[in-house]
């Protein structure tokens, strides 16, 4: 990992770090990590050493905090356990396996041993003198699994260990928790590796809403990651199930030992060895090779469901050449093209992924590929569902069939349930999943779009606020001299900027990222929140700074006033065209451009631009721009309802 000049890649230097490479590229442009002419593809190893024991001293506080966001000892319990008794032996055990400066392997090796124990797989001295050479196995298969496990970690049994945690353990013998093994390994994983790798723990209320409803007994089923197998406990649970028709596959080996051990205790009287593989679904499954192990598999499953790592893969070059369709990287869209090899013709899939696949614009090719190759029974909204997580999640079941133009969709909202087709999303710009338009609402934005309009693509300039890499070194508080004032997106407001509390040293070459100087010093500009579930734009003629929560549109050659751009923008009526086409809480460039701006408006003596100087110059209330609007577009009174509910 150490050339012969002392020096250590970028790669290795992150992992050391505890954070992501562009974060280590970032820290060298801002000086945080010195090297010679800003080298971004090696650190000298004493800078490193240098940077780390400041890190692990807190002498580097934010850093401290950006490090440990991958290295995190925070412990996040899935926020469905009622179960307090088994979250208070977990905490317990987890004190203890790090007392005993365990890793996490041999924790959960110790607590396996010892929670069979609880359940009867494993006897030991009625005294509970523990010494694991003499205890005894119920079953060879679990002793199997137990002793393989052992041999693979290469442990020596210290019986001391053992008596540690059994004095907590025992007490999750009348646990309710169907998981126990499962949340302790939650717990006992770090915050940081889970959102490397993207994985979160799959609620036992969101499993128990899917299997249900979707298995039929004799069917085949597989998760693909199946993680400490939540979705196959569910599946051992319905009538008529057989252990033999569950499988499944996932990369960390942990969890696949769990997720065997799950699956024999649902089938207590059976000895069996589970189908639980330990491979990379995405990489090491690969139907046309022939040193494939797991060529059986191929089309064999009756129903698949999962939920899959979200994030962008790290290295990406097999993954292209196996599928070539997705352009993104994202790991979810991977799967969900891997599992039309697994599915049956007819057979039936479940996936549970970030709300952001339905109309983030670097998700359309994994959209395209669902629309084209299944048929989607429902989308179902799951809002913010797991523990520690802020995105919203969503479920969406499809079928692996040719999808009819007649394919009805049932859209499962938080409080209402309507309908949509399926034909409809294929003529969506980047083939977006517009859930949240009802028919009604599907009607409206026609009879809105129906009207000739131009946009803001190609007819605009953009700019994103400063990222300063340091807000804290930069910035101040006050205004000292040779400082200026610059904007976050808290500080916008429609129409009008508030007062900045944020002033800066505007020495561009200092920051991680600054857009040319003349964006923030043209004429005349719009503001708007990046951030934000609406659309809060703000007029500016004093050429400001802004940060990177508060990005800049410059309006060019397009024909209509500035000012009557801000309004519109602010408006009601355009806060309810862009909720109704893309539902997010970032303002992204790519939809504003969307956005329909009627060829009226071009005309300098059309009535909008009078109401808009008016409202700009605060002698008329914003909402007298929606009267008009809806006049224009002869809207009736159950469609200017229908922008007031939606708005609400």
């Amino acid at each position: 990992m150490i050339d012969s000049k002392g020096k250590t890649s970028i790669i290795h230097s992150a992992k050391l770090l505890g954070v992501s490479v562009a974060t280590v590229r970032n820290w060298i442009k801002t000086g945080v990590i010195g090297t010679q002419n800003n080298d971004l593809i090696s650190i000298d190893t004493c800078e490193l050493n240098s940077l780390m024991a400041k890190i692990e001293r807190g002498e580097t506080q934010r850093l401290n905090k950006r490090a440990n966001k991958l290295n995190s000892n925070k412990m996040i319990i899935p926020n469905e356990y009622s179960d307090q008794a088994s979250i208070q032996t977990m905490l317990v055990v987890v004190k203890i396996c790090k007392e005993n400066d365990l890793n996490l392997s041999s924790s959960m090796w110790y607590s396996a041993v010892l929670y069979l124990w609880v359940l009867g797989e494993i006897f030991i001295d009625e005294h509970f003198n523990i010494d694991y050479t003499k205890v005894l196995y119920r079953r060879n298969s679990v002793k199997t699994l137990i002793e393989t496990w052992k041999g693979e970690l290469h442990l020596e049994i210290d019986n001391s260990i053992f008596e540690a945690i059994l004095s907590a353990i025992i007490l999750a013998k009348d646990s309710t928790q169907s998981d126990f093994l499962g949340a302790l390994y939650q717990l006992l994983a770090n915050e940081g590796s889970k959102s490397e790798k993207g994985s979160y723990y799959t609620p036992v209320s969101i499993v128990d809403n899917v299997i249900p409803n979707l298995y039929k007994q004799g069917m085949t089923f597989l998760d693909p990651c199946c993680g400490t197998g939540q979705f196959l406990l569910s599946c051992a649970k319905q009538i008529g199930c057989k252990v033999g028709d569950l499988y499944g596959i996932d990369s960390d080996l942990i969890s696949v030992k769990i997720a065997s051990i799950n699956l024999l205790l649902a089938f207590p009287e059976d000895e069996f060895t589970p189908n639980i593989y330990h491979y990379n679904t995405l990489t090491d499954v690969d139907f046309n090779s022939l040193f494939n192990n797991l060529g059986f598999l191929q089309n064999m499953f009756d129903l698949i469901a999962t939920n899959p790592p979200w994030g962008s893969v790290v290295n990406k070059t097999e993954l292209i050449r196996l599928y070539p369709m997705i352009k993104s990287g994202e790991s979810f869209a991977y799967f969900i093209v891997k599992c039309y090899e697994f599915i049956k013709p007819e057979g039936k899939l479940s996936f549970i992924l970030p709300e952001s696949i339905l109309n983030v614009n670097v998700h359309k090719d994994i959209r395209q590929f669902i629309i084209e190759h299944y048929l989607i029974q429902s989308i179902t909204e799951l809002g913010r569902a797991f523990a520690g997580v802020y995105t919203k999640v969503c479920r969406i079941d499809l079928v692996r069939t040719t999808p009819s133009n007649e394919n009805i969709i049932t859209i499962f909202g938080e409080n209402s349930t309507h309908y949509q087709r399926q034909s409809q999303y294929a003529y969506n710009s980047d083939f977006a999943f517009t859930i949240f338009q009802r028919d009604d609402i599907s009607k409206l934005l026609k009879k809105i779009f129906d009207r000739e309009y131009i946009t803001f693509k190609g007819n605009a300039d953009w700019a994103l606020g400063i990222v300063t890499g340091n807000n804290e070194k930069y910035l101040s508080d006050n205004l000292i001299e040779g400082y200026e004032a610059i904007f976050r997106g808290r500080d916008v407001f429609p129409l009008k900027l508030g007062l900045p509390q944020k002033h800066i040293l505007f020495k561009p070459e200092q920051f991680q990222q600054v857009a040319p100087e003349w964006k923030f010093r043209v004429k005349e500009k719009i503001i708007y929140r990046f951030i934000s579930n609406q659309l809060v734009c703000a007029y500016d003629d004093k050429q400001v700074l802004t940060l990177n929560s508060a990005n800049i549109l410059i309006p060019r050659n397009i024909g209509i006033d500035i000012k009557t751009i801000t309004t519109l923008l602010n408006s009601e009526f355009y806060n309810f065209l862009f909720s109704a086409l893309f539902n997010t809480h970032k303002i992204l460039k790519s939809n504003l451009e969307e956005l329909p701006l009627p060829m009226e408006f071009l005309d300098e003596g059309c009535d909008v631009h009078k109401i808009a100087l008016a409202i700009m110059n605060m002698e008329k209330p914003l909402d007298i721009i929606d009267d008009y609007l809806c006049k224009f577009y002869q809207l009736n009174e159950s469609e200017i309802e229908l922008i007031h509910e939606k708005r609400r």
